[in-house]
């Protein structure tokens, strides 16, 4: 299926960008200045994690639309709902993928060390999804709910990824800032 092939570009590309942000204890003058600058380290992480997830979703609205428009140009119209869910999957996932790279961020010290510990644990997430039943619980799998909704795939195929994904977003983010507010300069 093209969407995992594209799967690993995609999260390199979040995990780069969300990383550089969120990995900002890696220089010690920048936590320093960053800290000393707020109450707490939630006004950090949070609006970094809001920008970074914002940039990957705006990202992937900009590119499903574009390729949406040139679908019904050329090969004809594509069902509404089903894309709107589709493209609704995708971008819970992107946001799942920035919260774990929130969490891992907070927890090694680097920017690419960052990148690569959530590259390893994302790809890791894609390839246990390939076992057995653990497909449908996999946050990887909301991916590529796009092309699997518009080939006839129902959506309630993908309510317990959305799930996992949800609250494991939430739980990424809250330990996130919990650790990085018992973090050491």
């Amino acid at each position: 299926m093209i969407t995992s092939k594209i799967l690993p570009f995609a999260l390199s590309f979040v995990a780069v960008g969300a990383a550089s942000a969120l990995a900002f204890d890696a220089r010690r003058e920048m936590a320093v200045f960053l800290r000393t600058r707020v109450r707490g380290v939630r006004e950090i992480i949070v609006p970094a994690y809001a920008v970074n997830a914002g940039a990957a979703v705006g990202a992937l609205v900009a590119g499903a639309l574009a390729a949406w428009y040139e679908t019904a140009v050329l090969l004809g119209p594509l069902p509404f709902g089903r894309m709107l869910t589709g493209i609704a999957c995708a971008a819970l996932f992107l946001v799942f993928a920035v919260a774990v790279t929130a969490f891992v961020a907070s927890l090694v010290r680097g920017a690419l060390a960052t990148a690569g510990v959530s590259l390893v644990i994302l790809l890791g997430m894609a390839i246990l999804g390939n076992l057995g039943g653990l497909h449908r619980w996999m946050p990887t799998t909301l991916f590529s709910a796009l092309a699997g909704l518009v080939d006839g795939s129902r959506p309630a195929d993908f309510v317990p990824a959305a799930a996992i994904a949800i609250v494991a977003s939430a739980v990424a983010l809250i330990g996130a800032v919990a650790l990085g507010a018992r973090r050491e300069l």
